[in-house]
């Protein structure tokens, strides 16, 4: 049953470096919707991607196309559409309750989405952002508590009926961006709603998981493992091998001086796990950064996967 579609602009790869306007058509198939690319129009490019708001009826997206000489299935992790996984979980029934309240925001890295003391009065789902957790101690420093990204959603315990914290801020780690609810709004849901709340107390558990051996991570294991494993929390949030972050922003969020972030960061290197430019860490190796790394990055993931289901994963 095909129920509606919008209008979908992309540069297709292997194509003669051509853009092309295609028309998506979004199917219902029992439990979950799809959008699969029809045969591209001859349209011209309209300028970058267009995406009319039907986000109520985003679930799971497996996205095809042909166009006149490249045929065949294009790679389905090109086209996935990145979703929080968390939202994508709920059934059709939940999700359109929520779909009208919910509104995509766009967000700037360092951009503060709330300073100790304040009431939290809007929750987020990331997309393609990642938001941090810190705390900042009476002499200024500072350090991350929890890492927010597609898997996850930011000021949860807003809707167990906490909305005031003192000593937590929240912040754009990396920009880009989540879907944003009125905290009363999600909170009210969760009261008469079991399957929304059974979904968002498995996730509190995976994020108090999260916190708790991120604390024994940063007193228990060397910079370099800690490194590591912080850049593949990104790397799996943000959906990237590619991570806009400086040495300065990383020593913040690990509480950590520049100078040992620096010499961690020049290990990891000269192992050929990542390279580094001004502003932009290229993870080179996936594989051997988790290797390298503590246990404590498949120990996070595997509880995330064991409470909220497995997150879709490309080739290491």
């Amino acid at each position: 049953m095909s129920f509606t579609k919008l209008d979908y602009c992309q540069p297709i790869p292997n194509g003669g470096g051509s853009n092309k306007l295609f028309k998506i058509h979004w199917r219902y198939t029992g439990s979950r919707v799809c959008d699969i690319f029809a045969p591209p129009s001859a349209l011209s490019f309209k300028g970058g991607l267009r995406r009319k708001q039907h986000q109520e009826y985003r679930h799971e997206f497996m996205p095809r196309c042909s166009m006149e000489g490249y045929l065949g299935d294009l790679s389905e992790n090109h086209y996935m559409t990145i979703e929080n996984q968390l939202l994508a979980s709920l059934s059709r029934e939940t999700y359109e309750k929520l779909a009208p309240y919910l509104k995509r925001v766009s967000l700037k890295q360092g951009e503060m989405l709330r300073k100790p003391d304040e009431i939290i009065e809007e929750l987020y789902f990331p997309i393609d952002c990642l938001l941090s957790i810190t705390i900042t101690m009476s002499d200024g420093s500072t350090a991350e508590t929890g890492l927010v990204g597609n898997r996850e959603v930011l000021g949860i315990n807003a809707v167990m009926g906490v909305c005031d914290t003192l000593q937590t801020e929240y912040s754009v780690q990396v920009a880009g961006s989540a879907m944003k609810i009125d905290a009363r709004v999600l909170r009210e849901e969760f009261d008469r709603n079991k399957e929304l709340r059974g979904v968002l107390l498995r996730y509190t558990q995976a994020m108090i998981a999260q916190i708790s051996q991120t604390a024994a991570c940063n007193s228990l294991h060397v910079l370099e493992q800690r490194l590591a494993r912080w850049l593949l929390q990104v790397q799996e949030r943000v959906e990237s091998d590619e991570l806009k972050l400086t040495q300065e922003f990383i020593s913040y969020m690990l509480g950590v001086r520049r100078a040992g972030v620096t010499q961690a960061a020049q290990k990891l290197q000269e192992k050929g796990l990542i390279s580094y430019r001004r502003g932009i860490v290229q993870i080179s190796d996936q594989r051997g950064l988790e290797e390298f790394s503590c246990e404590c990055f498949k120990t996070v993931r595997e509880q995330y996967d064991r409470l909220l289901g497995t997150k879709p994963r490309g080739s290491p």
